[in-house]
């Protein structure tokens, strides 16, 4: 639980990196920097989906579905597969990205359970070209099965057409030992008892658990004391006085 409700605005603050400097933007999405959990199948897919997109090679699976609920990575991934050559569509899209879909070799299409029908119609297409064409090669994100999808039908049935994967969020134990991971690769010194604090106050996926950790590593240089429970409630006691 938290020490204080009324302290909720100031954690919320914290966990998006937003307290007392400007900690720039997070690193781009990577297949490198995801970490997997439970969810390595559906990276070794795309990361296969990826190399033979590259290589030229007519790929196994030319449609991946992933759903889960937030913070399981399906948007870290997403993003990752078309950093490579792709176009990701969203629901806040321009029509000038979902019309320029046409011509690109990969598209993700992210929370497609909020597309609006002629988004849906849009996909659908890019469903069938792929089939007749080859190409685009098309990944998409759910937020539940597909079979709960509250999508047009024939663009669920479309969803299923490849490999679909269910993504899970890291569980407390593969959370704390990520975050250690990273702790570790970086050179901080920090007290076991942070982590677990942590997850117990803070949106549980890494992008914001390590946004945190940054926040606090740079409060603990300034202070030149290491990173403990008494250092973060004094930095939350402090932010709880000026929002």
């Amino acid at each position: 639980m938290m020490d204080d409700p009324a302290d909720a605005p100031v954690f919320a603050e914290l966990a998006a990196g937003q307290l007392l400097l400007d900690l720039g933007p997070p690193p781009a999405p990577t297949f490198d920097n995801f970490l997997p959990g439970a969810n390595d199948t559906a990276l070794h897919a795309l990361q296969q989906l990826i190399a033979d997109q590259t290589a030229g090679r007519l790929p196994v699976a030319p449609f991946i579905t992933l759903w889960g609920p937030r913070g399981s990575g399906k948007t870290h991934l997403l993003n990752a597969a078309v950093a490579h050559d792709g176009q990701l569509l969203s629901p806040v899209a321009s029509r000038a990205a979902f019309e320029a879909a046409g011509h690109a070799p990969l598209v993700a299409a992210d929370d497609v359970d909020r597309f609006n029908d002629w988004q849906q119609q849009v996909l659908f297409n890019l469903y069938n070209r792929c089939r007749e064409q080859g190409r685009p090669h098309v990944l998409a994100s759910l937020s539940a099965p597909v079979a709960q999808a509250v999508l047009r039908e024939d663009l669920r049935t479309r969803l299923g057409w490849g490999l679909v994967f269910g993504l899970s969020p890291l569980t407390d134990e593969q959370a704390q030992a990520a975050v250690a991971k990273r702790v570790a690769e970086r050179g901080l010194s920090i007290s076991p008892d942070v982590v677990p604090w942590l997850l117990n106050r803070f949106a549980r996926d890494m992008g914001s658990l390590m946004r945190a950790i940054d926040a606090l590593d740079t409060y603990a240089m300034q202070r030149k004391r290491p990173i403990t429970v008494p250092l973060l409630r004094e930095l939350v006691q402090q932010q709880s006085r000026l929002i």
